[in-house]
């Protein structure tokens, strides 16, 4: 085998440590969507270095807490008719027990939710509506955020971070 053989053998498997990071991170973006699956915008701002690890872990805790904040408040999206009509099921009283160990529940995932929030708005308000334009809707799958929205969902992560960190030493009875 001579060298412009081995050579060109080479070039067919670089390494990854031979390509730049944006490639890598475009081929995984297609492999994703190929394969039917979209990752967050926030975890590809992690790969490719903008964002820390407690900042990464800020934003998905952010994301898991406005799900579970929707259900708390009841926002559901719009029911065709046809469901609305042969809707059988009812809320929980909340006075009896059950109902009342439930509304205790919501009512504390709205209050960590609204604390969050002030949290991320205290970062800047035009800088949490970029931030909440990533984080809570990015419906889209190649959809990716401009610099302004990178920078936002930095500022924004590093508060909640500080937020989560001071809110849980409260929890635990340290201050």
């Amino acid at each position: 085998m001579n060298e412009l053989e081995r050579v060109k053998g080479e070039d067919e498997y670089l390494s990854t440590a031979d390509r730049s990071p944006f490639s890598l991170l475009r081929r995984l973006r297609s492999m994703l969507s190929d394969a039917g699956q979209s990752g967050s915008p926030w975890a590809f701002m992690r790969l490719a270095g903008e964002l820390t690890e407690s900042e990464h872990n800020a934003c998905q805790w952010f994301f898991e807490l406005r799900g579970r904040y929707a259900r708390a408040i009841g926002a559901h999206g719009v029911k065709p008719v046809s469901l609305e009509l042969g809707s059988k099921g009812e809320p929980l009283d909340p006075f009896c027990e059950a109902g009342e160990r439930l509304s205790r529940k919501e009512r504390a995932v709205v209050e960590e939710y609204r604390s969050a929030e002030l949290a991320a708005i205290a970062a800047g308000g035009e800088m949490y509506r970029q931030f909440r334009i990533v984080i809570v809707d990015h419906h889209e799958d190649d959809w990716r955020p401009n610099w302004a929205q990178k920078a936002a969902v930095k500022g924004c992560s590093q508060a909640l971070a500080k937020h989560r960190a001071q809110s849980s030493r409260h929890r635990r009875g340290r201050r």
